[in-house]
């Protein structure tokens, strides 16, 4: 969803790079969260504008903790200017180029290489390491491995989604099959997406299983499952030529084109894979967590459990998807600024938790969750448990490039059969490694 403008005006050195100076003094304000005190003691009346991406259920629940932070603090203004996906990184990139960047803004995973290397961020650690009610050890690691440079946490995350496994239990009934459990390995899931699959002569009707194989996350994943890596440690080359990489491309590669149990690349872009499920249109799916908003109106009784193993490795690494706030390097309120991120976190993050789009943020109230939530999916701990298989997808300075040039094109010709796996694998890293050496990690 994220446009990769701003990207390539970075890598290509077409933006106008500004000149962000930092207003940052750590130690000289104290700040209290205690409900119905304010934050900000101060007399001045300070304005910050918040720039942001989401969609408009969460934008309703920002704009109900804005009233609520801006009446216990009369003399903040909070300007939230929420952006649509598409138009949000061209937006900032304009703001920025045009020196007047937001003092908090919406931070992707893809983006923050850039805008942490850049300069455009306020490091956030020194406000962490004061602060005993903010506590990043009861957050998941990889929040601290998605938004961190050199182990200084610049963004936080007020967002959070794992991927599971979420399998129609009346399709299990009506084939007399046993529900999935969290010690499958891929050969019962492939074993188990060939039983579930229906056809009509040469037409499948029901796919046993619904992955976006072609996702450079999910690929990315398989590929760690197996035991490999997308980048070496450093970043400075690709390892798509490795045969734990070939061994997790041809698995999947042949579920689609083998076995014929899940959908091409092309029919999912026509349908995507939770309509697919939620429509009765695939057995099985590996789903984002948010599946528990889109899942309210099923017609059948469904659940999840965590993705299958590797069977030789055990690996079961899954995505972590996560949005974060940032604040911005140039902005001359620091403080106040991290005084409402924090309330923001404290008081909206559970609001929209209950929404069922995204998972808790804290470790402490993921548990909350899965022992008092309600409703479906039943199997609440395969979700706490997924979110600690959660790994960074891919990140690269030129992850842009990287994505329009070569993997939006031929990643997906791996899965529809345009590409051979092993000869395109090698072209593919070819390709990757070539756009790594015109510039350093």
């Amino acid at each position: 969803m994220e446009t990769e403008k701003f990207a390539q005006a970075h890598q290509n050195n077409q933006m106008e790079v500004v000149q962000l100076k930092r207003n940052f003094i750590v130690g000289l304000l104290l700040l209290t969260m205690l409900v119905g005190t304010s934050v900000v003691a101060s007399a001045e009346n300070i304005v910050l504008n918040w720039t942001y991406a989401t969609n408009a259920t969460v934008v309703s629940i920002y704009e109900q903790v804005i009233a609520e932070f801006e009446a216990e603090n009369p003399n903040v203004t909070i300007n939230f200017n929420p952006i649509p996906w598409d138009n949000y990184w061209e937006k900032v990139q304009t703001d920025i180029a045009g020196g007047n960047p937001p003092d908090l803004m919406f931070m992707g995973l893809s983006f923050y290489p850039i805008f942490s290397e850049s300069g455009y961020l306020l490091d956030l650690q020194t406000y962490i390491d004061a602060d005993d009610t903010f506590d990043l050890d009861d957050r998941f690691p990889e929040e601290k491995n998605a938004f961190a440079t050199n182990g200084r946490v610049h963004a936080v995350s007020d967002k959070v989604n794992s991927t599971v496994l979420a399998y129609n239990k009346d399709i299990f009934d009506e084939a007399g099959l046993p529900y999935p459990t969290d010690d499958w390995t891929w050969d019962d899931l492939r074993e188990n997406a060939i039983k579930l699959t229906e056809r009509s002569g040469n037409r499948v009707t029901r796919y046993g299983l619904g992955v976006a194989a072609a996702d450079y996350a999910i690929f990315s994943h398989f590929i760690e499952q197996a035991g490999g890596d997308f980048f070496t440690e450093d970043k400075s080359r690709a390892l798509l030529d490795s045969p734990e990489a070939l061994e997790a491309t041809q698995f999947l590669a042949d579920l689609i084109l083998e076995h014929r149990v899940a959908p091409y690349p092309d029919e999912l872009r026509e349908m995507g894979i939770n309509t697919r499920f939620l429509t009765g249109q695939v057995a099985m799916a590996y789903v984002n967590t948010g599946i528990r908003y889109e899942a309210e109106s099923a017609r059948f009784d469904w659940d999840v459990v965590r993705i299958p193993k590797h069977p030789k490795t055990g690996n079961r690494q899954t995505v972590f998807s996560s949005d974060a706030i940032a604040i911005s390097s140039a902005t001359e309120h620091p403080d106040v600024a991290w005084a409402f991120v924090k309330y923001l976190l404290e008081n909206g993050a559970n609001r929209i938790v209950e929404t069922g789009m995204y998972l808790p943020t804290s470790v402490s109230d993921m548990e909350y969750y899965v022992e008092h939530g309600t409703g479906k999916p039943e199997n609440r701990e395969a979700i706490l448990l997924s979110a600690y298989d959660m790994t960074v997808p891919p990140i690269h300075l030129r992850w842009g490039e990287m994505r329009d040039k070569v993997l939006y094109q031929e990643v997906p010709a791996l899965f529809s059969g345009d590409l051979p796996i092993e000869s395109g694998l090698l072209e593919i890293n070819e390709k990757l490694n070539e756009i790594i050496s015109q510039d350093e990690y």
